[in-house]
């Protein structure tokens, strides 16, 4: 994917450990009353185990546990906090982020924990993203040691072979066959941000549509994207990927589509988020009983969405969400 050509942006929020106090890394700050600094648990693709970072040992550790709460592993024992893991595609590989000394880099290990070894590093503080489909490459959130509250973040490609590593233009998406990306570009001249589309080697590129935050359909044939930041809420719209049918879903938060290719699941703006189930047009919109507490994120996974619902203890529980009878299920603390 030929995207060379380098952009970054400002955020108030670091990808991952939020906005620390200069003098604190993420586990001091976890230590010192804050919420713990990680993302969302991942699911392995063949929905049998679920990797997290959790402060039970160490100073922050990589664990794994069967999709039904059982076997508990530690995968890893190092001094240094870690956190964020996630899958290759084929979910033989395991990426995650090692932060010791102020700088925080990539390490990639075997599914069971073994042959654990570093692919970036430098005076940075990286985030993984995603494995691309075919799984030759590294998404990765990219910021320079800084001070104060704003760190200026960067998306890079890492190959976990080579450890060459390559700029992007923006952090791509990949439709779900890998044959297309999708990502958000900011127009400077014009004061807007765009949706581009292009095949996966960065060949037949097109302006598709004015908004941010792409994100795929299953069958990989629609778009969902926000047109807007605003509070309560973003208003969030479809459109094919030949730019026909533009429909509105709606103000919502953070939607995603349900593996199934029939539904959007969204959480409703509030501190204390609901998690809502909804039909492509907008319609039918219906509240799934989930417990009370904030959900930090969901994503997809084999057959349905993986959640962290953080509560008092500043952790958080790991659930499940079942597409077939869309049931929210508890499957084991963090903590």
């Amino acid at each position: 994917m030929a995207m060379t050509s380098r952009i970054t942006f400002f955020l108030l929020l670091v990808v991952c450990s939020g906005c620390l106090p200069v003098e604190e890394d993420s586990w001091q700050h976890y230590q010192s009353g804050g919420h713990y600094p990680a993302r969302t648990p991942a699911m392995a693709p063949d929905g049998s185990v679920i990797v997290f970072s959790s402060p039970r040992t160490g100073n922050g550790d990589i664990y794994q546990i069967n999709r039904d709460g059982t076997q508990l592993v530690r995968l890893t024992d190092s001094s240094a906090f870690e956190t964020d893991p996630i899958f290759s595609s084929d979910g033989s590989i395991i990426a995650f982020a090692r932060e010791a000394d102020g700088r925080r880099h990539i390490w990639l290990m075997d599914r069971d924990g073994s042959k654990q070894r570093q692919l970036t590093s430098g005076r940075v503080l990286d985030d993984p993203w995603a494995f691309s489909p075919d799984g030759s490459e590294l998404i990765l959130q990219r910021s320079p040691l800084s001070m104060g509250m704003g760190r200026s973040v960067t998306s890079y490609a890492a190959n976990p072979r080579s450890k060459q590593i390559r700029t992007l233009e923006a952090s791509p998406v990949y439709s779900p066959d890998g044959a297309r990306v999708a990502y958000g570009q900011y127009n400077e001249p014009n004061k807007i941000f765009e949706i581009w589309i292009a095949d996966a080697d960065g060949s037949n590129k097109r302006l598709l549509v004015s908004g941010h935050s792409p994100r795929f359909s299953p069958d990989g044939n629609t778009i969902l994207y926000s047109t807007e930041n605003s509070d309560p809420g973003s208003l969030w719209k479809m459109i094919d990927i030949d730019g026909s049918n533009s429909r509105e879903l709606g103000r919502v938060e953070g939607p995603v589509f349900a593996p199934d290719g029939k539904h959007v699941l969204c959480l409703s703006p509030e501190w204390q988020r609901e998690i809502w189930k909804l039909e492509f047009d907008g319609s039918n919109r219906k509240r799934l009983q989930a417990p009370t507490g904030y959900i930090d994120f969901f994503r997809p996974c084999r057959d349905g969405f993986i959640i962290k619902l953080v509560t008092d203890d500043r952790v958080g529980d790991i659930y499940v969400v079942d597409t077939d009878e869309w049931n929210v299920e508890r499957v084991a603390s963090m903590r």
